[in-house]
C-alpha cells in the first residue's frame, strides 16, 4: 500500500503518519520541509515559489494572530528564514542573508517563522531596528508580547508534533509487528512512519532552539526593564510557559525569573508573579517538580502577606493558603494568619478566611468528643479566642470594629454564624460565668458583639432592595433569620441586662442588641407586656449607669422603640424618654446646687489618681455632675423635647476650675443638641414662631458661641474636649449661617467674625497634630485611654463639616477655611480620608466659582510653607544624599505645590490663574525676603505652566517687585542665588520654543560659572511628577538642571539627570516616560528592593 504524500511530495521530504483526525482539522499539519539536508543534496526538485501555497501550515487554534502573522499576504516572505545547513552561516551573513538558526539572526528578527523554508531572498529583519531594544516602552511592550505570543504557539506546536511523534512511532512498531499475510507491504509502512517519527523529533528539536534563542535575546534583559508592563508581561509569559511545557520550563532555571518578580518595586509585576504561582499550584501534581523551587523562595512566599499592596496581600494570602493545604507550607507557620481577619481591607480579610475557617472547624472537629453539640462548642470558643486574641493588639475602641470584620469576613464560610440557637445559648452561658469570668470576662463581651454584628448583617440583608430571584430569596432567609433571632433573645435578654447591670461595656453590647431586633415580633406573639418590662429595664439603666457608652446605648435603643418600632410601643417609649431627660435634668440642677454650695475650696480634686474612665479621682459632687452631664448629653442628642437642657448645660459651662474635661464634654454636647433641637422646632413653625423665642433662641445661641470661643482660647483644653467644642461650632456656623437670610427666620443668622473662623481652624489644626502626634490609639487593657485621646473618624467628620462651610458659603471667612484643608492635602495622617476631601473641595470650587480656586491654592501653600518652618529638622539619617536639613523640611511644601500645579494645563486658558498664583506667590515671598525666598520654590512649579507672552509680563511684575521689596540682596548668599535661579526659569520660560545662541556654543559654554548671573549653587529647584497626576510640560531648558521624578506620587521609575541643555533638548520630541526609556536601560539588580509593610490591627 502505498500513502498518497508518498507520490505527491519529494523523496527526502518527511511525510505525515495517516492520522484518523477528520480533514480540515486545525491540529492537521504536513510537514514537507527538509529533514536536515541541503535540497542539492536530496533526489527531489526544489519546490518553487508558485507552489507555497501548499506548503503552508496549520497552527493551534489558539493562537489566531500569530497563525494570521505566518499566512498573511506578505508577512510570509518578511517572516521566513532559510532552512539551517544550507549554506554556511558566515557566508549568508555576508551575502545579506539570513540563516535564521543562530543567536544573531534570531535575536535581530521580529517575528521570524518557526516553519523553515528555503529561499534566497535577502532577509529584511536584520537591518531593521529591533524593537525589543527601543528607547520607546510601548514598543518594547510589544515586542516582549510578541515574542510571548510566539514561543506560546510553538510550544504548543510542538505539544502537536509530541503526539503526531508518538502516534506515528506506535504505528511503526505495529507494523513490524505483523506476520503473515498481513505482513505485505508492512516494512515500506514501517519506514514511513519512522521517517515521519524522526522528522517530528527533528522539528521539535528546532522549534526548542528557537525558544531557548529567544528566551536569551530578549526575555533575559526584558525581566529587569524599566517599564513595569514589560516586566509583568514577560513573568506571565514564563508562568504560561510553565504550564505549556512543564518538563522544560517548570523548574528553577525559568522559574527563578517569577520569584524574583515576587520582590520587584511595582505592585502589578508582583500581582502578576503570584496569579503565575497560583495558576501552577492549581494542579496537584505540580507539587512535586516544584518541590527544590518552594524549598527555595518559602521565606520570600510568607513575606507576602505584609505587602503594602492590599491585592497583592491578598493573593500573596490565597498562595499561603493554596500551599498549606497542598501541604508544601506547614500549617504551623501560618499560625498568625487569623489576625489578618482584623485588616481594614476587605481583600485581605476575605482572603484569610479560607484558611482561619478551615482550621477552626478541623481543631472543633478534633476537640469534640461528644458529637454535633460538643462541636459547636468547640468551634464557638475558637471562633471567640480569636477575636479575643486580636483584641490585645488593638484599642478598646476598636474593639467593635474588629469583630464586624471577623463576621464580614467568616459570614459566608462558618455556618456557626447564622446558628441562632447556638449563639444565644452561648451567649447565655458565657455571660452566667460558664467561661470562668464571672460574666464579665473578655469572652462574654466578645461573643456579645459577635451576635449583635450577625444581626446587625441580617437586618441589613433583610432591608436591602431585591433584584432577581436570588436577591429575594436572600433577603427572605435574612428576614427570616432575623425574627429567629428576636424570638430566642426575648426570653432571655432581660435577665441578661438584670444580671450584668454593673458591666459598662457588657450592658452597652447587650442594649445595643434591642435596636437590631424585630420589636414587631412582639405585638405578633402577643407579648407587648415583655417588650414594656424590656424598655423599663433600659430606662432604669439610664439613670442607674455611670459609664458613658452604656448611658448611649440605652438612649439610643429607646429612640429606636419610639421612633421606628411598632405602634403598640412607641407612646410608651417615648415617656420612657421624657421621664429619663426629666430625672437628668433635676440631677444636673441638683448637683449644680451642691456644687455651687460647697464652693471651689470644698471640690477636693487628687491629680494623681485615675478612674474607671481615665479621669482624674474626682470628688464625689464633680462625680455626680458628670454622671447626670453625661446623661443628659445622650438622651439630648436623640429626644427632641430637650428644650430646657440648654440652661443648665451652659450653667455648667460656666463653672470651668471646678469640672474636668469630661464634664465640660459633656456640657458642651448637650447645650449644642439643645439649640439645634430648638431651631428645628423653629423651622417647623416657619413664619408663625414666636419673636419671644427667636429673642430666646438667640441669647442661648450668643452664650454657647461664647463660652465654646473662650475654651478654644485655653491651651489647657484636651484633644476630645477641642473636638467636640470645634464640632459644636462647626454645626452652629452651618445651621446658623448664610442660608437663613431669605427664609422667615433670618432674625436668626449669625456671621462669625474672621477671628472666630481662625481660633475654630486652629483647633481644627490641632486635632491632626495630635494624630500625627499619637499615631494609633494607646493600646492594650491595663489602663484605658487618657482623656485627650481624640477618634480619627470624628476628627475625620469635623473637616468634612469644614470643607461643606466652604461649599454652602456659609461663613464670609470660608477662603480660610478652604487653604487649611487643602494646605494637608497629602500630608494628613492616614485614616482621615483628607486627600479624597481636598480632592473633592478643588473639584466643587472649580466648578463654582473658578476664580476662587487660585487665591485658595496660594493661602494653601503659605500655610503649608508657614507650618514647614515651625517643624523641626529631621534626624541626619533621614536626610537624602546631598539633601539639606531646611529642604527636607519643605518636602511636603514642594509635593504640594506641585499637586496644585498639576491641577492647571498651561494653555492660554489657564494663563490667569497661574499668572495669579506666581505673582502673589513673588509678592509675598519678597515681602519677607531673605526669610520667605525659599517659596519661589514651589512658586516655580505654575512657571512651567505659563505661556511665554504672559511668561513675559509677570518676569517684568517680578524685576519690579524685587526692586521695590528687596532692592539690595547679598550677592552670593543661598537666598540671592536661588532669586536668580528663580528669574532663569522665568526667562527660559518667556524663550520657550526657540534655541538660544548660547546653546548652539556646545557644552564648554554651559558649565557652571560662565553664565552671566554669576556662579550658581549647589542648590536647584526640582520639579516632580506624581504618578496620580497628569503629564505636564518638560521642564525648560536649563544650566546644570535637574529633572527628578518625584517620589510623592508614588514613582518608582529610576532617575534621570541632564547635565546640560543639549541633553534636554534632544528630548522634547519624545515624552517624559519615552525620556527615561534609553536604548538598553534595565533594573541593575536581579532582585529588586522587597516592598513590605508592618500592619498594624486595629
Amino acid at each position: 500500500m502505498t500513502l498518497a504524500s508518498e507520490r505527491t511530495t519529494p523523496p527526502c521530504s518527511s511525510v505525515s503518519a495517516p492520522s484518523s483526525r477528520p480533514r480540515g482539522s486545525v491540529h492537521s499539519v504536513r510537514h514537507t520541509w527538509s529533514s536536515g539536508r541541503p535540497w542539492s543534496e536530496s533526489r527531489g526538485p526544489r519546490p518553487s515559489s508558485s507552489t507555497s501555497t501548499s506548503w503552508t501550515t496549520s497552527l493551534p487554534s489558539s493562537s489566531p494572530s500569530t497563525r494570521a502573522l505566518f499566512v498573511a499576504p506578505g508577512a510570509w516572505q518578511a517572516a521566513r528564514v532559510c532552512t539551517p545547513g544550507a549554506v554556511d552561516c558566515e557566508a549568508r551573513h555576508d551575502a545579506g542573508l539570513c540563516c535564521g538558526r543562530c543567536g544573531r539572526c534570531v535575536s535581530q528578527s521580529h517575528a521570524p517563522n518557526p516553519w523553515p523554508a528555503l529561499s534566497d531572498d535577502p532577509c529584511p529583519l536584520p537591518r531593521a531596528p529591533p524593537l525589543r531594544s527601543s528607547a520607546v516602552r510601548e514598543f518594547r511592550q510589544v515586542a516582549t508580547l510578541t515574542a510571548v505570543q510566539l514561543v506560546s504557539s510553538c510550544l504548543q506546536v510542538n505539544a502537536v508534533l509530541a503526539g503526531e511523534r508518538d502516534t506515528a512511532q506506535g504505528q511503526a512498531d505495529a507494523e513490524a509487528r505483523r506476520r503473515g499475510p498481513a505482513a505485505a507491504g508492512a516494512a515500506q509502512r514501517a519506514a514511513a512512519f519512522r521517517r515521519a517519527a524522526g522528522a517530528a523529533h527533528s522539528r521539535i528539536g528546532e522549534l526548542a532552539a528557537y525558544c531557548d534563542a529567544l528566551f536569551q535575546g530578549v526575555f533575559a534583559h526584558r525581566f529587569r526593564d524599566v517599564c513595569p508592563a514589560v516586566r509583568s508581561t514577560t513573568v506571565a509569559g514564563v508562568g504560561a510557559w510553565a504550564l505549556l511545557a512543564p518538563a522544560t520550563y517548570m523548574t528553577d532555571t525559568y522559574l527563578k525569573y517569577v520569584a524574583w518578580a515576587l520582590s520587584d518595586r511595582d505592585a502589578a509585576v508582583r500581582a502578576t508573579a503570584l496569579d503565575a504561582l497560583l495558576a501552577l499550584y492549581a494542579a496537584p501534581e505540580n507539587v512535586a517538580p516544584l518541590h527544590a523551587f518552594a524549598a527555595r523562595f518559602k521565606p520570600r512566599f510568607r513575606e507576602l502577606v505584609d505587602d503594602v499592596d492590599d491585592e497583592v496581600a491578598a493573593r500573596g494570602i490565597r498562595l499561603l493558603t493554596r500551599l498549606a493545604v497542598l501541604g508544601v507550607v506547614p500549617t504551623a507557620d501560618l499560625q498568625g494568619l487569623h489576625r489578618l481577619l482584623g485588616d481594614a481591607s476587605p481583600g485581605i480579610r476575605h482572603a484569610a478566611a479560607a484558611l482561619v475557617a478551615s482550621g477552626l472547624e478541623s481543631a472543633a472537629a478534633a476537640g469534640a468528643a461528644g458529637g454535633v453539640h460538643d462541636a459547636r462548642a468547640a468551634l464557638l470558643r475558637g471562633l471567640l479566642a480569636v477575636c479575643v486574641d486580636l483584641w490585645r493588639g488593638a484599642a478598646r475602641g476598636a474593639r467593635a470594629t474588629l469583630v464586624a470584620h471577623v463576621v464580614d469576613a467568616l459570614a459566608g464560610r462558618l455556618p456557626l454564624l447564622a446558628d441562632w440557637p447556638a449563639l444565644v445559648a452561648g451567649l447565655e452561658a458565657a455571660a452566667g460565668g460558664d467561661d470562668g469570668g464571672g460574666g464579665e470576662g473578655e469572652t462574654a463581651l466578645a461573643l456579645a458583639m459577635l451576635v449583635r454584628e450577625s444581626l446587625r448583617r441580617a437586618r441589613a440583608a433583610a432591608g436591602a432592595e431585591a433584584r432577581g430571584r436570588a436577591a429575594r430569596e436572600a433577603a427572605t432567609a435574612a428576614a427570616a433569620a432575623r425574627q429567629e433571632a428576636t424570638v430566642l433573645l426575648a426570653g432571655r435578654l432581660p435577665g441578661l441586662l438584670r444580671r450584668h447591670a454593673r458591666d459598662g461595656a457588657l450592658t452597652a453590647e447587650l442594649v445595643a442588641l434591642v435596636p437590631e431586633m424585630r420589636l414587631e415580633v412582639y405585638v405578633l406573639l402577643r407579648k407587648e407586656k415583655e417588650a414594656a418590662d424590656l424598655l423599663g429595664i433600659v430606662q432604669g439603666l439610664i439613670t442607674q449607669h455611670a459609664s458613658v457608652e452604656a448611658v448611649e446605648a440605652c438612649a439610643a435603643a429607646l429612640a429606636h422603640a419610639a421612633r421606628d418600632g411598632p405602634g403598640a410601643l412607641r407612646d410608651g417609649a417615648r415617656a420612657l424618654l421624657d421621664r429619663s431627660l426629666d430625672a437628668a435634668l433635676c440631677a444636673l440642677r441638683a448637683a449644680l446646687d451642691a456644687l455651687d454650695e460647697a464652693g471651689e475650696e470644698g471640690v477636693d480634686r487628687t491629680p494623681g489618681d485615675r478612674g474607671d474612665d481615665g479621669e482624674a479621682a474626682e470628688h464625689a459632687l464633680a462625680f455626680d455632675v458628670r454622671v447626670a452631664a453625661e446623661q443628659l448629653a445622650a438622651l439630648a442628642a436623640v429626644h427632641a423635647r430637650c428644650e430646657g437642657a440648654g440652661a443648665p448645660a451652659l450653667r455648667l459651662l460656666a463653672r470651668r476650675p471646678a469640672l474636668g474635661p469630661a464634664t465640660r464634654r459633656a456640657g458642651v454636647r448637650a447645650a449644642g443638641a439643645a439649640l439645634m433641637w430648638r431651631l428645628q422646632a423653629l423651622q417647623e413653625a416657619g413664619a408663625a414662631a414666636a419673636t419671644e423665642e427667636l429673642e430666646d433662641l438667640v441669647r442661648e445661641r450668643d452664650a454657647l458661641v461664647a463660652a465654646l470661643e473662650l475654651r478654644l482660647q485655653d491651651h489647657g483644653v484636651a484633644g476630645d474636649e477641642v473636638l467636640a467644642t470645634c464640632e459644636t461650632l462647626a454645626d452652629t456656623y452651618l445651621l446658623f449661617g448664610r442660608s437663613l437670610h431669605n427664609s422667615p427666620l433670618a432674625a436668626l443668622a449669625y456671621e462669625p467674625s474672621a477671628a472666630a473662623v481662625a481660633r475654630f481652624w486652629r483647633g481644627c489644626e490641632d486635632l491632626i497634630r495630635c494624630l500625627e502626634a499619637t499615631g494609633p490609639e494607646p493600646t492594650g487593657d491595663a489602663l484605658p485611654p487618657p482623656a485627650g485621646t481624640v477618634s480619627p473618624g470624628r476628627v475625620r467628620r469635623l473637616l468634612l463639616r469644614a470643607s461643606q462651610l466652604v461649599v454652602f458659603g456659609s461663613v464670609a471667612a470660608a477662603p480660610l477655611l478652604a487653604a487649611g484643608v487643602l494646605s494637608h492635602w497629602g500630608c494628613a495622617p492616614p485614616g482621615l480620608g483628607l486627600d479624597d476631601l481636598a480632592r473633592e473641595l478643588t473639584r466643587l470650587l472649580r466648578a463654582g466659582d473658578s476664580g476662587a480656586l487660585p487665591a485658595a491654592f496660594l493661602a494653601a501653600m503659605q500655610a503649608a510653607w508657614e507650618r514647614a518652618g515651625e517643624a523641626e529638622p529631621p534626624a541626619p539619617g533621614d536626610l537624602e544624599e546631598g539633601e539639606e536639613p531646611r529642604d527636607a523640611c519643605l518636602r511636603d511644601f514642594n509635593a504640594l505645590a506641585h499637586r496644585f500645579a498639576q491641577k492647571y494645563s498651561g494653555f492660554s486658558a489657564s494663563a490667569a490663574a497661574t499668572a495669579h498664583v506666581v505673582k502673589g506667590g513673588v509678592t509675598w515671598a519678597l515681602q519677607g525676603a531673605p526669610h520667605r525666598i525659599d517659596f519661589l520654590m514651589g512658586v516655580a512649579h505654575f512657571v512651567t505652566k505659563l505661556p511665554p507672552d504672559t511668561a513675559s509680563q509677570v518676569l517684568a511684575f517680578v524685576q519690579a517687585t524685587a526692586e521695590r521689596e528687596w532692592p539690595r540682596p547679598q550677592m552670593g548668599s543661598p537666598e540671592a542665588e536661588l532669586y536668580l535661579d528663580f528669574l532663569q526659569l522665568l526667562e527660559e520660560r518667556v524663550h520657550k520654543g526657540g534655541i538660544k545662541p548660547a546653546l548652539k556654543k556646545g557644552k564648554e559654554a554651559l558649565q557652571v560659572g560662565t553664565s552671566a548671573k554669576g556662579v550658581r549653587s549647589e542648590r536647584r529647584i526640582t520639579f516632580g511628577k506624581g504618578a496620580d497626576e497628569d503629564d505636564g510640560d518638560l521642564i525648560p531648558s536649563g544650566t546644570m538642571r535637574q529633572l527628578t521624578l518625584d517620589s510623592q506620587g508614588g514613582s518608582e521609575e529610576p532617575r534621570l539627570e541632564a547635565s546640560s541643555d543639549e541633553d534636554m533638548l534632544g528630548a522634547s520630541a519624545i515624552d517624559e516616560e519615552a525620556e527615561e526609556d534609553v536604548a538598553g536601560v534595565e533594573q541593575e539588580e536581579e532582585e529588586p528592593p522587597r516592598a513590605r509593610r508592618t500592619r498594624q490591627y486595629r
